[in-house]
């Protein structure tokens, strides 16, 4: 690392269960991400999370909750938790289907002649797939 007081940070939504490492894995100070996209598989109502670091995970708790109250409470409510871990558990097979559907988009798109980001046939990072125009 050339700055030793440099801190990373990602936002890893849409990249949860793409990679076998996860940001945090290979570096990463702290990572965050939408309970809502990848994990939540499509049906988890709310939530996201912060991981990473611990002294790094309680300053951003203390921000993003009411003063005072850090990890100890989050902003889920109870009766959404069956469909947050429902979502959890399709969250891998929801995602491997993003993936598959975009490989799908890049090649018809791309044979139909529009530029596409990434390309058909190329390892993906994450679930997103781009448009831009006619080559």
């Amino acid at each position: 690392m050339q700055n030793p007081n440099c801190m990373v940070m990602v936002d890893n939504c849409y990249g949860e269960f793409v990679e076998i490492s996860e940001p945090a894995m290979v570096g990463a100070d702290l990572i965050a991400g939408s309970l809502i996209k990848n994990p939540g598989g499509t049906i988890a109502p709310c939530g996201g999370y912060v991981a990473g670091k611990e002294h790094l995970v309680e300053a951003a708790a203390a921000r993003l909750s009411a003063p005072g109250l850090g990890v100890e409470f989050g902003s889920t409510p109870g009766h959404v938790m069956r469909a947050l871990f429902q979502g959890l558990f399709l969250g891998p097979q929801m995602v491997g289907e993003a993936v598959k559907g975009g490989l799908l988009i890049a090649e018809v798109m791309s044979a139909k002649g529009y530029k596409v980001e990434p390309l058909p046939r190329v390892p993906r990072h994450d679930i997103v797939q781009v448009k831009s125009s006619l080559r």
